[in-house]
């Protein structure tokens, strides 16, 4: 039995590792839903022409802001 034990042991995870895997995986969440974006029909050609949601110096600012917070 105790041999039994010795092989279910769990193993100590640097926690510095997991943030990093963490930060890794909502990483490409966010690259993965900025490509499939490009998909949406007009989304390009709206970017390309300047209508899109950041419109404004103010908008932009405020988005970068949220961003730099989440992030």
């Amino acid at each position: 039995m105790n041999q039994m034990e010795n092989q279910l042991e769990n193993f100590k995870i640097n926690i510095r590792v997991k943030i990093s895997a963490l930060w890794t995986s909502v990483m490409f969440c966010y690259i993965y839903d900025d490509y499939f974006e490009l998909y949406i029909p007009k989304k390009v050609e709206g970017m390309l022409n300047g209508q899109n949601m950041l419109d404004s110096p103010f908008k932009l600012f405020a988005a970068a802001f949220i961003l730099a917070i989440l992030r």
